[in-house]
């Protein structure tokens, strides 16, 4: 029973990735990839938000992983879970966006996860990404348990970044120095952010400001080609944040 079940959900998957390749082929929007282990999901919902003000835009939910969640978000699709039935009707959905020509976002915003060797480097194979961005990667890896070393996992880390074109942008925080080393290695465009000097969005002047004596959340600015401008963030004060608001 659990071969069997095994195989019904990698068929599923195959079905699923090759109509949102046809999705993407038909509709061409624009794609914004997000890894890393820190702060990819707010750094995720700040590019959506962004953008939602002038593009019709479409973000992945956290809670799926990148085998069926790319898919289903590229589909326009939530997880059928244990339901036999509901997957065959997303399957049918899938096949009628891929050939009605229906109205489609111009932006997908998606958070590419990477649990086991070859998650990342298998969605780079049939997504083409526009813009990559890497947020920061952790000392000792949440998920280390499945790869071989640190080094195996890093490389399916910074996979994303490394599959760009020279037609694509890659946004690296230089706060990381793994992240910083890569900039050599990549074909795409690099504009990099962070609070050291050499990071061409520098972040700069942090502080905590409060409002009736209540702590409110915080300043900073950011410094891009001599030009300065002041954020504030309400209701946040977690230095971490600053990254995905960046």
């Amino acid at each position: 029973m659990f071969l069997i079940k095994n195989l019904a959900k990698k068929i599923v998957a195959k079905i699923l990735c090759l109509e949102a390749r046809l999705i993407i082929k038909r509709y061409q929007p624009k794609v914004v990839g997000v890894t890393g282990s820190v702060g990819k999901t707010s750094t995720k919902d700040a590019i959506a938000k962004v953008l939602a003000v002038k593009y019709q835009v479409r973000k992945s939910e956290k809670s799926y992983n990148s085998e069926f969640g790319l898919p289903l978000t590229i589909i326009g699709a939530k997880s059928a879970w244990n339901s036999s039935l509901g997957w065959l009707e997303i399957i049918a959905r899938g096949l009628w966006v891929a050939i009605s020509g229906q109205k489609y976002p111009e932006w997908l915003v998606l958070e590419v996860g990477a649990d086991r060797p070859g998650d990342i480097k298998n969605v780079v194979k049939w997504l083409p990404i526009d813009i990559g961005v890497l947020t920061r990667l952790p000392a000792v890896p949440v998920h280390i348990e499945f790869f071989k070393n640190k080094h195996q996992y890093l490389e399916e880390k910074t996979s994303l970044v490394k599959s760009l074109t020279e037609a694509g942008w890659a946004i690296l925080n230089f706060d990381d120095p793994v992240i910083k080393d890569l900039t050599d290695k990549l074909k795409a465009r690099v504009i990099s952010y962070g609070h050291t000097s050499e990071a061409k969005i520098l972040i700069s002047n942090e502080q905590l400001y409060y409002d009736n004596d209540q702590l409110a959340g915080l300043n900073f600015k950011l410094d891009y080609v001599g030009d300065s401008l002041p954020v504030r963030l309400s209701g946040i004060i977690g230095r971490h944040q600053i990254g995905a608001a960046t």
